[in-house]
């Protein structure tokens, strides 16, 4: 399944000021596919792979990095909002995680949100 317009913005929220970085890494966000979404209750992760229909571009090196963006996702549900990092395992993303802030749970639904400078 593809990502979602959340999954997607939080994606670019990351690495669009990253580009010059790792370009290779902005380049992989429309290969994308989600492998699978985990729920922890506090938070949760969404894994990638790469759309095996796809011709992803090869990884510049094996890095293995996390990448996060000063920025949160505010939403009505949790009210505190959402942080987020992205885990780079060699040179491919890897996932997605998010986390609340405190002991707020979050049931993973995303109806609206804003991703606002902190």
């Amino acid at each position: 399944m593809k990502p979602s317009p959340f999954e997607i913005d939080v994606l670019h929220a990351i690495l669009d000021p990253q580009r010059e970085k790792y370009p290779l890494l902005h380049a992989q966000i429309p290969y994308l596919i989600v492998s699978k979404r985990e729920l922890t209750g506090v938070g949760g992760y969404t894994y990638f792979r790469f759309d095996p229909a796809s011709e992803p571009p090869e990884p510049e090196s094996s890095i293995d990095l996390v990448l996060t963006a000063n920025k949160m996702a505010e939403m009505d549900s949790p009210p505190s909002g959402l942080g987020f990092a992205l885990d780079v395992t060699e040179g491919k993303i890897n996932f997605l995680e998010f986390v609340t802030y405190g002991e707020e749970q979050w049931d993973g639904n995303v109806d609206r949100y804003q991703l606002v400078d902190i």
